[in-house]
């Protein structure tokens, strides 16, 4: 009986270890993962840029990564594989296609340490149960592409790397599943030696790296998962694994009550149906704030929520625009959406991940916009839109979570609520208004993105008339003989190329480069901008442009001075431009250069100026209409169009423009008064540096 007993037990292990051997061989996702770099040369010579395609391959149901390189900076340099534009400790490597899909809000990080030879970029999907549930899972492709400028032609290499800001990666990679869990077991595998001097034996086919069994975040400081935010990860599906939410920061039992406020600034109160309210959220006096969370309510019979300028329906992931706080890119502000449309519920909630170089800083952001939203008018009668309490903000202040620096909740400031809103039913217009299908002949910068056809222009606002005679523009300082300056650095000496674009610094460039500065007088129609001061620095050439129908406002009669410009933008008002100057006409476009113009509303524009040569898109057949343009990018888009440079035998002028930088002879071109000569290559070579005076 006993003997028995003991044979019972010892097959019970022996099928419990059969059954342990099955699973594991049935789990072939973590055998076969492999992640390596393809690099398109291992010989190259000094001045040469190696293309280093970061590769993952069956890697099942990939939700997120982190990936540590090391390199010599001494040999190579690490920079954009197109533009050749040096990295920064915060630039993410491009042309991606694992883990970018937006429907599930990626969020990448760079912490490279560009001294040491260090690139170090992680992403992750926000909203994993929405990729789960989608059951389409990301497997293999390429996580990024990293250009290598070669300084010195000696041996050396490019390498998966070990760092103890994660502890818990396999040389120096980690890889999440779409429940956020470690995968383990995966292959790490080395590149070839760039420039190998000396005759080796055959590369040793690398073994499974296996990784540690993931017990906690691989590194608290550092994880591409954030952890600072105020809100909670989205609700997951009910069946699949949980995931750990971040827990709301407590206040301080010592903290003082702020003299502070947070405020819904309702543009109108009385509207007809179909016009859209502007909610504008602004905050005052938030001490050393960092991270918020609001909850708005309002009824979806009533209103329905949008985007202010285009008039875009919310869904339930859309963040809203227009915030001038917590969005300094250079403390990785991470935003979130868990919206209700259906329900009348808008819940964002953002916050700065990189806390302690904002703390460091010792510049506080205390005053500002958190954001703008649209409300459009959907039926008459009565209503609200008011901040409101929910069961997922506990001890929230109406509906609001304010957060200092330390990550302490602020306590003790007042809430104002906006007035009630009176809808009418719409009155009938004197004016005609346009037939149904036809679309106005004037646009709103380019800002707009109007439902219409993709070669129709978008909807102006409804105070101007669609019929106004464009005006004639003579662009000064082109024949040939001398060409005159349009941009200028900025104060300490720099030019800033990689800089992002404002509109005001937009249109002082196109209106230095129509001759005009601070004494011109400006004549026809020039609009009254509700948020542009006379002694706004750029106000003149605001209202330069404005009279030439380059640029024009929003619908809530805003400017808009200190938003960044889109290639979309910017690339439109250009095509304006050339269109007053030198007649250029739309003309129907048949097929599209770009795979990412379809559908959208500046599409005429764009492919338009990409058949006439003046503007490229990205290897990937991309043009990114909605990224916002750089300094060096808008310059070489200008010359082009207007067939100027790049300059030949330019002197270096700013500090941070290099000749070696590539947009430098374009730089110089619209920087410098200067005579030229076109030599038998056609090239523009400079002559002589003319003074402005």
């Amino acid at each position: 009986m006993k003997k028995s007993r003991v044979l019972s037990q010892l097959l019970a292990v022996i099928l419990m270890i059969t059954t342990c051997l099955t699973i594991f061989t049935n789990t072939t996702y973590a055998k076969t993962t492999r992640i390596y770099m393809d690099i398109d040369k291992t010989n190259a010579k000094v001045g040469d840029v190696i293309v280093v395609a970061v590769k993952v391959e069956n890697a099942n149901s990939l939700a997120g990564y982190q990936v540590n390189i090391k390199y010599d900076p001494k040999v190579l340099q690490a920079v954009d594989p197109v533009s050749r534009t040096p990295y920064g400790n915060r630039t993410f490597p491009d042309n991606g296609t694992l883990i970018v899909n937006e429907d599930y809000l990626p969020t990448q990080l760079a912490a490279n340490d560009i001294g040491d030879g260090i690139i170090n970029f992680s992403s992750v999907y926000t909203y994993t149960d929405k990729y789960r549930e989608k059951g389409i899972p990301e497997t293999s492709g390429i996580l990024g592409k990293i250009g290598f400028k070669v300084l010195k032609e000696e041996e050396t290499s490019i390498r998966f790397e070990k760092t103890v800001r994660m502890a818990n990666a396999a040389d120096g990679v980690i890889l999440y599943d779409w429940y956020l869990e470690i995968v383990s077991g995966y292959e790490v595998e080395q590149p070839s030696i760039i420039n190998k001097k000396v005759e080796v034996s055959p590369s040793i086919t690398p073994t499974p790296i296996k990784s540690p069994t993931p017990t906690q975040s691989p590194i608290p400081t550092q994880s591409p998962i954030p952890t600072l935010r105020p809100t909670q990860i989205p609700t997951t599906n009910p069946t699949s694994k949980p995931t750990t939410a971040t827990a709301q920061p407590t206040p301080s039992p010592t903290q003082k009550p702020i003299d502070g406020y947070v405020e819904m600034d309702l543009d109108k109160t009385d509207v007809q149906i179909g016009d859209i309210i502007t909610a504008t959220i602004k905050v005052r006096n938030m001490r050393n704030l960092s991270a918020y969370q609001i909850n708005i309510k309002y009824d979806p019979k009533m209103l329905k929520a949008v985007d202010p300028i285009t008039g875009v329906e919310y869904n339930n992931i859309t963040f809203p625009s227009g915030g001038t706080i917590i969005v300094n890119s250079k403390y990785q502000p991470i935003q979130f959406a868990d919206n209700d449309i259906a329900k009348g519920i808008i819940n964002i909630s953002n916050t700065y991940l990189l806390v302690n170089q904002y703390k460091e800083s010792g510049r506080p952001e205390e005053t500002g916009i958190i954001c703008k939203i649209g409300f459009k008018a959907l039926k008459a009668g009565k209503t609200t839109i008011k901040f409101s309490e929910t069961k997922g903000m506990p001890d929230s202040v109406s509906g609001t979570f304010m957060f200092d620096w330390d990550s302490k909740k602020l306590m003790g400031y007042n809430v104002y609520q906006p007035d009630e809103i009176r809808i009418v039913e719409k009155l009938q217009s004197p004016t005609p208004t346009p037939a149904s299908g036809t679309v106005p002949n004037t646009t709103p910068l380019a800002t707009s993105r109007p439902t219409v056809t993709p070669t129709k222009r978008p909807t102006p606002r409804p105070t101007q008339t669609p019929t106004v005679t464009e005006p004639v523009i003579v662009i000064p300082g082109g024949d040939g003989i001398i060409h005159n300056p349009y941009l200028r650095g900025y104060p300490d000496g720099s030019f800033k190329p990689e800089k992002k674009i404002t509109r005001a610094e937009a249109a002082v460039i196109f209106a230095n480069l129509l001759g005009a500065d601070e004494n011109t007088e400006v004549t026809g129609n020039i609009p009254t901008y509700t948020d542009l001061d006379d002694d706004h620095w750029a106000a003149w050439a605001i209202k330069y442009v404005s009279s030439k129908q380059l640029f024009s406002g929003y619908p809530d009669g805003s400017f808009k001075p200190n938003r960044n410009i889109t290639r979309a933008e910017f690339s439109t008002v250009v095509f304006k431009l050339l269109k007053a100057a030198k007649g250029l006409n739309e003309e129907e476009i048949t097929s599209g250069k770009f795979k990412d113009t379809e559908g959208h509303w500046a599409r005429q524009y764009i492919e338009q100026l990409a058949d006439l040569g003046y503007i490229n898109g990205y290897p990937d057949g991309t043009f990114m209409p909605d990224y916002n343009i750089k300094r060096a990018e808008s310059v070489a888009l200008i010359n082009r169009a207007l067939q100027r440079g790049p300059l030949k035998g330019a002197t270096q002028i700013f500090p941070d423009v290099p000749a070696t930088y590539w947009a430098f002879e374009d730089i110089a071109e619209g920087a410098m008064k200067h005579t030229f000569i076109i030599n038998n290559s056609g090239e523009e070579m400079l002559k002589e540096i003319l003074s402005e005076q």
